[in-house]
């Protein structure tokens, strides 16, 4: 299984949308995969961080099609996400 990981650089209107795009594969076959999005979300002079997790089930005997979740976050709010992303990072690093 590996992660697959692609940018993308997107403008709706007003809006332009620029990040990456991650495929990670929960279950040998990759039926089940998470997608995560990290992007810039700007609209005229404002700017925000989106971080956009999606659960997606593709195996056709499966009814569940997917979940997902969203959250559009100003600068120091996916700073202080990062520093405890990192944390959590180096304390599970530590431990291997």
């Amino acid at each position: 299984m590996s992660i697959e990981t692609e940018s993308f650089d997107l403008t709706f209107g007003s809006i332009h949308y620029a990040g990456t795009r991650l495929t990670i594969p929960i279950d040998d076959d990759e039926y089940m995969v998470y997608r995560v999005e990290i992007a810039n979300h700007r609209r005229g002079s404002s700017s925000l961080v989106t971080f956009h997790l999606d659960r997606d089930d593709s195996c056709p005997e499966h009814k569940t099609v997917g979940q997902s979740a969203s959250a559009y976050l100003s600068v120091d709010e996916a700073k202080q996400i990062m520093q405890a992303l990192q944390q959590a990072i180096k304390e599970a690093d530590d431990e291997l």
